[in-house]
């Protein structure tokens, strides 16, 4: 994701109407899609499930390849998922304050626009965005670990699937919406945080009361 921000930074060096931010996070409006201009915006996709991809399975493998380490040094199953599921999520903050600073590092090297476009004009509208992104992406690496102790297929496919269902569907209550700049809105902000926290708390509990009942067995 890296190489391909810098490859558009590159495209779009001079020009000062140009924005990185456009390209990668516009997404598909509601009126292409009413009006059957639709199109899969590929790089808001991969920007998005870049994450789950990271993670995998990976709690499960450490938890196997590790699990008489781990009851050698008296860690719980519940303590063990708590300190993955934390660097998930540790993996998924750093992901995005990355990315958001390279994209507006290099959007200043190349004198493109930043601060005005798609609603965002100014840095607190640039600071909400990247917290929706945030929240977004922690509801989905959280979908991924939840699944995980279920099934690792389901745990990347769901992700994916949500991600797709949002580029092709004018759903109004969908969180996913306010993570694309033509549907941003003062609206869809409010709601991207309020169902976003919904899931996430509603993700957690389910999370751990699922380890807890394995340790318990």
């Amino acid at each position: 994701m890296a190489l391909i921000i810098l490859m558009l930074a590159l495209q779009f060096y001079g020009v000062p109407h140009s924005s990185m931010f456009t390209f990668i996070f516009s997404g598909v409006s509601f009126e292409e899609i009413l009006s059957r201009q639709i199109h899969l915006p590929i790089l808001w996709v991969s920007y998005l499930i870049i994450p789950n991809f990271i993670i995998l399975d990976a709690q499960r493998i450490l938890s196997k390849t590790h699990l008489i380490q781990l009851r050698g040094f008296q860690y719980s199953h519940l303590q063990f998922e708590l300190i993955s599921l934390m660097g998930t999520l540790f993996i998924t903050i750093i992901y995005v304050l990355f990315s958001f600073t390279w994209i507006i590092a290099l959007m200043k090297m190349t004198h493109a626009q930043i601060f005005s476009f798609a609603g965002l004009k100014e840095m607190s509208s640039y600071f909400l965005f990247f917290l929706m992104i945030l929240i977004g992406l922690i509801c989905l690496v959280l979908i991924q670990a939840t699944l995980n102790l279920f099934n690792s297929v389901l745990g990347i496919i769901l992700p994916f699937s949500w991600i797709i269902f949002t580029s092709f569907t004018v759903w109004k209550f969908n969180p996913l919406n306010g993570l694309m700049l033509l549907r941003y809105s003062s609206y869809n902000t409010i709601q991207t945080f309020i169902f976003c926290f919904i899931i996430i708390i509603v993700l957690t509990t389910t999370f751990l009361t699922v380890v807890r009942k394995k340790d318990f067995i």
